[in-house]
């Protein structure tokens, strides 16, 4: 059994992982447009300008909301996200 594998199916049968499982958060569209004012219209995706400052928006939106998540995490010798090590 692979290691990930293993890994899952101990956590499934009440033991801890060894490794932390990954994890991705996505958010809805409408979360976006409640928090952060971002619509998911044909604009969004043809009109690079637009890609980019909504992008840039809803950067500083989860920087508001979960700055101290992610920057836990960057301090963490766990951290597994790319993006996060510098």
């Amino acid at each position: 059994m692979p290691p990930r594998s293993m890994a899952i199916a101990n956590a499934r049968r009440g033991g801890r992982a060894k490794e932390p499982l990954p994890v991705e958060v996505v958010f809805h569209p409408s979360w976006w447009h409640m928090n952060a004012g971002i619509s998911f219209d044909a604009d969004f995706f043809y009109h690079p300008a637009r890609r980019v400052e909504d992008e840039r928006r809803m950067e500083q939106a989860l920087d508001e909301r979960f700055g101290d998540l992610r920057r836990r995490c960057r301090e963490s010798r766990e951290c597994q996200n790319p993006h996060h090590r510098g």
